[in-house]
């Protein structure tokens, strides 16, 4: 832990409330499992008359840069989502 580095005694005071906060982790696994797997059709490719973020207009406001388009597609969510999960929970 970073406090035993620098010799702090402020872990001491935020110890408890990141320790409760690692607890509640895998419920935000089973949080996540809807938006994975029933919510990605909505951010996508939008519904109805609202466009998703892969439906953008490709030039003017709300194009999306050549990052963006390469940053925002299906399989990198979930490769950000199991990164972001899985250091979360350890």
């Amino acid at each position: 832990m970073l406090q035993h580095l620098v010799a702090g005694h402020w872990g001491i005071i935020i110890r408890r409330p990141l320790e409760s906060a690692t607890r509640t982790l895998p419920l935000m696994v089973v949080a996540f499992l809807p938006i994975a797997v029933f919510g990605m059709h909505y951010l996508y490719s939008g519904h109805d008359k609202e466009k998703g973020w892969l439906n953008a207009p490709p030039t003017g406001e709300g194009a999306l840069s050549a990052f963006q388009k390469s940053y925002l597609t299906l399989n990198g969510f979930y490769i950000r989502a199991v990164i972001i999960l899985q250091f979360g929970c350890c």
